[in-house]
């Protein structure tokens, strides 16, 4: 999918981040993710304190889903 069409499904995300490789030195960029706050019950703390429930999208550079991950729900 593309980013249009997960955004015609899933809204417009809460946060879009872009990604990188899993290298700590001159990480390369992989692709970007859209977050969805599905339950934030707190603004700031620790992810305890919050009991957040996330969906996240990744894409990569060809602008087309990858993986979806999942939390707290």
């Amino acid at each position: 999918m593309s980013p249009s069409q997960v955004a015609s499904v899933l809204g417009e995300p809460d946060e879009v981040r872009t990604a990188y490789e899993p290298k700590i030195k001159r990480a390369k960029v992989v692709g970007y993710t859209y977050w969805y706050v599905i339950r934030r019950l707190r603004r700031d703390g620790s992810v305890v304190e919050k009991q957040e429930a996330l969906v996240r999208v990744f894409f990569g550079l060809d602008d087309h889903v990858v993986k979806v991950d999942a939390w707290g729900l």
